[in-house]
């Protein structure tokens, strides 16, 4: 997930809504300048936070986050297809490498 993922979304997620920052920030009994430091990635919003910008945008948590499921998905079955093709000691040295870079 990107750095600012959250905050770029509910910057989206707002100007598809047609709101400003003054409008969804009182629908979410909040300041403009809390949702502006959310939308630039200086701070994250708690869950309860989230939730209720959600619930503001019409949307749930889930569709929120729907579109990083989706493109991780798509990542992983394309290393899969990758990795369906390989011989077994090529797979090996796949796994080994994948132990040595997950080991830090």
């Amino acid at each position: 997930m990107e750095t600012n993922y959250i905050g770029t979304k509910i910057k989206s997620l707002r100007k598809n809504s047609k709101l400003t920052l003054a409008q969804l920030a009182k629908l979410i009994n909040s300041s403009a300048g809390f949702l502006s430091d959310i939308e630039k990635g200086k701070s994250l919003p708690s869950i309860p936070k989230l939730i209720e910008i959600c619930n503001a945008l019409d949307i749930t948590l889930a569709e929120f986050f729907q579109e990083e499921i989706q493109e991780k998905s798509t990542s992983i079955d394309e290393v899969v297809k990758e990795l369906e093709n390989l011989t077994p000691s090529q797979l090996e040295a796949i796994n080994n490498l994948i132990k040595t870079i997950t080991k830090g």
